[in-house]
């Protein structure tokens, strides 16, 4: 495989958008205070378990990037980190499901697609 295969870089590309992502409101809670008054707060997909998430994703960010600057690492782990960021999202996504915002099903759609790269990775080695 090459160092700048699609595989690769479709990874690259879907794990810095995740990790920008997890920075947004996956949360948002508002209370009204008065007649016209709201207070809101929000949990960004930082929050709880999502620093498994952000972690497991900065790994992934960090093996690709180092292996497309041609550093030879074990092969065949990217499929394996990428189905880890997948089950990961997945398990946060579940278990902070209530007032769900935009970012979460971004984050959600962004852990398919990197897990779709982790794979396409495994099809473009000899």
């Amino acid at each position: 495989m090459s160092l700048g295969s699609p595989g690769r870089l479709a990874l690259l590309a879907g794990g810095v958008l995740l990790f920008a992502d997890l920075f947004l409101a996956w949360q948002k809670r508002c209370i009204r205070i008065g007649a016209t008054e709201q207070v809101c707060a929000d949990r960004a997909g930082w929050y709880g378990f999502g620093v498994v998430v952000g972690l497991a994703t900065t790994l992934l960010v960090v093996w690709v990037a180092v292996q497309l600057v041609g550093v030879e690492l074990p092969p065949r782990v990217e499929p394996f980190l990428a189905a880890a960021v997948l089950v990961l999202v997945a398990i946060e996504f579940a278990t902070h499901g209530e007032r769900r915002q935009w970012p979460a099903w971004a984050g959600l759609g962004l852990a398919i697609a990197i897990a779709a790269a982790g794979a396409w990775t495994l099809r473009d080695r000899p």
